[in-house]
């Protein structure tokens, strides 16, 4: 009987298989291993709600989540993306994937964390989208359905995932806040915050809240929180931007925006120079008064934006 069994194990049909497996199996590992070594990374910020995906080792997006209902809920740490699942089975409720009442979404990130093999802490959907950017969730990292679709599609196993806690915004703890005395006037009149709001410094680039800028500079700003699209109007110039994205529109022409929009205490902070050179105003820097001083241009001056693309 163990002679059989020894002969059957030397067959050259085992021999074959097993050679072969080894090969897949070898293959797969080294392909995973230069994907989640190619500067993929993920930071989360419980204190802001924040998700910052860099890429090739470059900050690509900063994406707003929701977390723990209670600070002890989501852990932090050190973490690799270990599981993928799309329209994941959600267990507790016996509710299947791609259902709308759901509460795990379109996409499944599991993470590293204990023993749990990826299975019970993850980034994933969800099916209350008014949750985003609030703590409410019993532990995971919420996002919006098409945005950890995007994610999902960009996150290789064995990706690196950092879940913190910082008094700062995500883009101002990346970048540095290099100054926070900062002013700017327009023609000659200091711009106006509403409470909460302030100016500061990333990376040498004046940062200012969307709203109170473009209304001094008598536009208007609408957000549609469905598509996460920002638009602001200021004469017969329209710019179109998304928070966490680095891409935006002027007029129909593509731009891209460095520091992405980002939020900081609910209100929407973007680059100031991109934005008044966007909408054909010129802004010169005050070196000595630690100012952006702003000349609006009128109506009739203003020039308009050659059509070059298509936002998306």
């Amino acid at each position: 009987m163990k002679e059989q069994q020894k002969s059957r194990w030397r067959s050259p049909e085992i021999i074959r298989a097993a050679i072969f497996s080894s090969l897949i199996m070898g293959l797969i590992l080294l392909v995973g291993g230069v994907e989640a070594g190619e500067g993929t990374k993920i930071i989360i910020n419980k204190q802001t709600n924040q998700l910052a995906f860099y890429q090739g080792g470059q900050l690509t997006r900063v994406l707003a989540v929701a977390t723990g209902k209670k600070p002890e809920y989501t852990p932090e740490g050190n973490f690799k993306v270990v599981k993928k699942l799309v329209n994941p089975y959600y267990s507790r409720g016996r509710i299947k994937g791609g259902s709308p009442r759901n509460p795990l979404g379109a996409r499944w990130l599991g993470l590293s964390v204990g023993k749990t093999g990826g299975s019970v802490y993850g980034i994933h959907g969800n099916n209350k989208p008014s949750s985003i950017g609030t703590y409410a969730s019993a532990g995971c990292v919420r996002m919006y359905n098409q945005e950890v679709i995007w994610l999902y599609d960009r996150v290789p196993i064995g990706t690196a995932v950092e879940i913190m806690k910082g008094s700062w915004d995500l883009p101002v703890g990346i970048y540095g806040v290099v100054e926070n005395k900062i002013s700017v006037l327009i023609n000659g009149q200091p711009l106006k915050l509403a409470p909460g709001e302030d100016l500061f410094s990333i990376g040498g680039l004046t940062m200012a809240p969307v709203t109170s800028l473009v209304g001094a500079l008598g536009g208007e700003v609408t957000f549609d929180k469905k598509t996460n699209t920002l638009t602001m109007d200021v004469n017969k110039t329209r710019i179109t931007a998304r928070p966490g994205s680095s891409q935006g529109l002027i007029g129909e022409r593509k731009q891209e925006v460095k520091p992405a929009p980002f939020y900081r205490r609910n209100t929407i902070y973007m680059p100031l120079r991109w934005l008044i050179e966007g909408f054909g105003a010129k802004v010169t820097w005050d070196s000595m008064r630690k100012a952006a001083i702003i000349d609006n241009l009128s109506e009739e001056e203003q020039v308009l934006p050659v059509v070059e693309g298509q936002y998306n």
